[in-house]
């Protein structure tokens, strides 16, 4: 299968390559040739092979400056995109790994210490043997805690401990500099909580769409199923319910691109005046972040109208619904069966990874 979609350059290549077709078309404009001349390599960093010379950069710029390479480049079997910044990224995983590896045969650490930590933490991880042996055995315990929400307050709590743990949930945050004074700090909030990658995947018509829909449905209910949940068809389409609710009043891409729609700087008490089914002061408090006044709200009516959706939702189905993003994102250090199961869906069916 041959690359034809990621564009693959880097900033410095496209600065020289924007060089190269100025001048190129700043050539007579009588010139009618359809190649273009050959520029003499040099060492610039610049992948001049790259270049496809029967093109000319006026007529077709990115088959100019990549054309050799879109040729002669096939994605990788276990990739779903191929480029320079995924040859990079490659590169650093290697790298990164050498250095675990060698951290973690050290001998005689100190307890407590860094290498340590590392050392453990991949052996563990590593040991997937130990890892088959558990099965869903690491769920148990947050599954009790999830069960035992019995307010909505208690699922405001939870909202911010799933982000602690690394699960999901309808919105969530980071930390970062303030866009408009990036001499401060601040919280970020943003929509979330699908289990598609957006929003034009729980609405599209077309057959493509409806099929992925119903792989997905039935790859809920098999992880729920190998998670020991029982009436895991019937969870999958209650959770799928619950994420078409949630995905309807998420922003496009479109919208989540423009910088003044995203910059929404609210007080503590704005946001709960704007959400007042939600109890921001407890999430604030249960995320750490209790002793923050502002913050930023990328999607705004969007969180206005998730206000009704989290009220009027069921205690069972955000039980089932934290069940399932706790799994889906905990499929990766769970037994082979979850992760295998996981593979299947987003790496094959969604993205077509072999």
């Amino acid at each position: 299968m041959k690359y034809q979609s990621i564009k693959h350059l880097t900033k410095s290549f496209m600065i020289g390559a924007l060089s190269v077709a100025f001048i190129s078309a700043c050539s007579d404009p009588k010139d009618t040739s359809s190649k273009s001349t050959p520029i003499s390599s040099k060492s610039s960093g610049i992948y001049l092979d790259n270049i496809d010379h029967s093109i000319r950069p006026q007529d077709d710029f990115y088959r100019y400056v990549n054309g050799n390479w879109l040729d002669k480049t096939e994605i990788p079997e276990d990739k779903s995109t191929y480029g320079a910044f995924t040859a990079l990224r490659e590169k650093s995983r290697s790298d990164v790994k050498a250095i675990i590896e060698e951290t973690s045969k050290l001998k005689n650490v100190e307890p407590g210490s860094d290498a340590q930590k590392v050392g453990d933490l991949y052996r563990s991880f590593m040991n997937t043997e130990k890892l088959n042996q558990l099965g869903k055995s690491p769920l148990v315990a947050e599954f009790k805690k999830i069960d035992a929400l019995a307010t909505l307050d208690d699922v405001a709590g939870y909202f911010a401990e799933s982000q602690m743990i690394g699960s999901d949930a309808p919105f969530g945050f980071w930390v970062n500099n303030d866009s408009k004074n990036p001499t401060e700090y601040i919280t970020f909030f943003t929509q979330s909580g699908l289990g598609l990658p957006d929003k034009k995947y729980y609405f599209k018509q077309d057959k493509k769409s409806e099929h992925l829909r119903q792989d997905y449905v039935a790859h809920i209910e098999k992880m729920l199923s190998l998670a020991g949940i029982a009436n895991s068809a019937q969870k999958a389409d209650q959770i799928m319910s619950f994420e078409t609710q949630v995905a309807d009043l998420h922003w496009d891409r479109k919208d989540r691109r423009d910088r003044n729609k995203t910059y929404n700087k609210l007080t503590l008490e704005q946001l709960s005046s704007m959400m007042p089914n939600f109890n921001w002061k407890l999430y604030f408090n249960r995320a750490g972040i209790g002793n923050q006044t502002k913050t930023i709200i990328r999607e705004k009516s969007y969180f206005a109208a998730f206000s009704n959706l989290f009220a009027k939702t069921s205690l069972d189905t955000w039980q089932t619904y934290f069940k399932w993003t706790l799994i889906n994102s905990a499929s990766g250090i769970l037994s082979g069966d979850f992760e295998q199961a996981h593979f299947d869906f987003y790496s094959t069916k969604l993205h077509g990874t072999p």
